[in-house]
């Protein structure tokens, strides 16, 4: 989503018009800047992935499921096993 600059709940069509614009910017062809090769390559994936509506959904599983890992367990602090009021 991050590369397509579009948000999760984009519609096939947005993802298909972020696509072309990007492809037209990126393609080796028309930029001969270092690494646009590699960023297309990025973007044909990227787009894929959000075409196909089980790859999106796997990938957006997986986006969610990173999220919740990257959780600091500091946030989960529990006095669970805190018995400094047991004497």
């Amino acid at each position: 989503y991050e590369l397509l600059k579009i948000a999760p709940e984009a519609t096939d069509a947005q993802v298909r018009k972020a696509y072309l614009n990007l492809a037209k910017l990126l393609h080796p062809d028309k930029n001969p800047e270092k690494n646009t090769t590699q960023l297309f390559q990025q973007l044909q994936k990227a787009y894929t992935t959000l075409r196909d509506p089980s790859l999106r959904k796997a990938y957006d599983v997986s986006l969610l499921s990173k999220e919740n890992l990257s959780i600091e367990p500091e946030s989960y602090e529990c006095n669970c096993f805190n018995l400094s009021w047991y004497k």
